[in-house]
């Protein structure tokens, strides 16, 4: 329940304000909590179709949030990236890792060991 209210802290202050007021439930709230900033802000005029702006949706009293399901929908859609369609190429992350020493790799400084000089 800690971390729950812990990750509540994470929101931006228009979201934060929407979830006070009631406008959102908290789902909606941690679904966007768990979004960097400026998707936030993204997420939050989601939830709202109607409005355009986030001022609009503070000033209406009456405004009322789409589904959660709908929220987590596009936030799979339209915030995380799909990687499986995209091919590596010569700068990926797996031939970087081939280039890390392998006494860095070998678990060189795990329990108390020190790491030789390089």
């Amino acid at each position: 329940m800690c971390t729950v209210r812990m990750k509540l802290a994470d929101l931006i202050p228009a979201v934060r304000t929407s979830f006070c007021d009631g406008r959102l439930t908290a789902a909606h709230a941690l679904e966007i909590a768990r979004l960097q900033p400026r998707d936030q802000e993204r997420a939050l005029a989601e939830c709202f179709p109607g409005h355009r702006t986030t001022s609009s949706i503070l000033k209406d009293r009456k405004a009322e949030a789409c589904r959660v399901r709908l929220l987590c929908e596009w936030i799979v859609r339209e915030i995380h990236l799909d990687l499986k369609h995209f091919p590596p190429d010569s700068g990926d992350v797996l031939t970087s890792i081939a280039r890390i020493p392998p006494l860095l790799v070998s678990g060189w400084g795990c329990r108390g060991q020190r790491s030789p000089r390089v």
